[in-house]
């Protein structure tokens, strides 16, 4: 039996996995926040130009090389137009993805939370997490070159490792 004054081991491995969660929540959830705060206002200030006035072409034999040169800056000016549309959508379908990550890094920090104060659910939702992402894993290995294994290779031992400390219900001392 512990009270509440009996001081923490320094080293749990459901601690190790709970802080994984949160840290990697904060690494994950800030930056992908930024950038759909700045794709989504950035978006939205490109694509706002649509109130221009429908161009106008000179007559070329009218005007000779004034109204050729007129027609080729408008014609531009047409197909810049259309270039900002499509950056516009592609700006706003890069902040929808930044959200997206944002949301799962909220997940990912929901998780850890329950981890953390050992919530029923939070255990096997974490054990899918893991599940997923170690599929991810091994299904990007078949694309990567040889450089890149090492790397993913550390991203999976560690998903194993979360693996193994939930699935085999590694505890605290406290509540062991």
């Amino acid at each position: 039996m512990s009270n509440r004054f009996t001081p923490r081991p320094p080293f749990s491995h459901r601690r190790i996995v709970t802080r994984g969660f949160q840290i990697s929540a904060w690494l994950l959830g800030v930056p992908s926040l930024l950038m759909a705060l700045i794709l989504g206002g950035s978006a939205f200030m490109i694509g706002s130009d649509h109130a221009s006035r429908p161009p106008q072409y000179l007559d070329v034999p009218t005007y000779g090389l004034v109204g050729l040169l007129s027609n080729t800056v408008t014609g531009l000016g047409v197909a810049f137009s259309f270039m900002n549309g499509v950056v516009a959508g592609i700006f706003a379908m890069l902040a929808v993805l930044a959200l997206t990550a944002a949301l799962f890094a909220g997940v990912l920090g929901l998780v850890g939370r329950g981890l953390k104060v050992s919530a029923k659910w939070a255990r096997p939702m974490a054990v899918v997490l893991l599940l997923v992402l170690a599929l991810i894993g091994l299904l990007a290995l078949t694309v990567l070159n040889s450089v890149a294994w090492f790397a993913d290779g550390a991203v999976l031992a560690v998903l194993l490792y979360g693996l193994w400390v939930l699935v085999c219900r590694h505890e605290d001392h406290e509540t062991a």
